[in-house]
């Protein structure tokens, strides 16, 4: 018992780590059932910690303690780094919309709004870019300003969460006005990291993006 305990709390950990990394990256493994597949397999990890905790009070330690450790470091790196794991993840498609509203393939559209027209997100693209529309300033084939939401939105979250990457063809800052972002950090020479959460603003992208916050013009 103890030791089909402990091996099933490897597993579900383990477990955990790709659930995990597969939600930050968004990949489709298996279609239209993933979702319905990702519940069945939370179910079974809560299981599993109710097997734990039930073997605990059995004076069965081990898999209580390699679940909570391995599920909270999973939780804590996963979150730290979301940032780095998702700019890479969905680059490429970043920078295939970017050539299609430069292009003019990805047109602005009146969808239900008459009067406005909106740059709308490609269907392929709504990993790369997680909201219906881009935020998005075409000047030029050199000059132009796009802004990819990257974070999902939380749960009862009423205010909102706008957090992603913005790309300056020309390398500067867009103004305050132009994208509504007032601080960024820089990625690269045209890529910045903003957020309208500050906590995370600050502490996200450890890797990724430099320290120093850049105030728009």
């Amino acid at each position: 018992m103890k030791k089909q305990l402990l091996v099933v709390s490897i597993i579900s950990v383990i477990v955990f780590i790709v659930l995990q990394v597969n939600r930050l990256l968004n990949v489709d493994f298996v279609g239209g059932y993933q979702s319905q597949i990702t519940t069945y397999v939370y179910i079974f990890i809560f299981a599993v910690l109710i097997g734990a905790i039930v073997g605990a009070f059995k004076k069965i330690f081990a898999p209580l303690i390699i679940m909570a450790a391995g599920i909270g470091v999973v939780v804590l790196v996963t979150n730290l780094f979301t940032v780095e794991l998702n700019y890479y993840a969905h680059q490429e498609e970043r920078e295939e919309m970017i050539e299609k509203l430069v292009s003019g393939e990805i047109k602005k559209e009146e969808r239900g709004n008459p009067g406005f027209a909106f740059y709308y997100t490609p269907q392929e693209y709504l990993k790369a870019n997680k909201t219906d529309y881009i935020n998005a300033r075409i000047y030029s084939d050199e000059k132009h300003v796009v802004f990819f939401q990257s974070a999902e939105s939380r749960f009862l979250d009423f205010i909102g969460l706008t957090e992603g990457f913005v790309y300056s063809a020309t390398g500067e800052l867009p103004s305050g006005r132009e994208m509504g972002f007032l601080e960024y950090r820089k990625i690269n020479g045209q890529w910045y990291f903003v957020s309208s959460d500050e906590k995370r603003f600050r502490n996200l992208c450890p890797l990724l993006c430099s320290e120093e916050i850049i105030e728009a013009p």
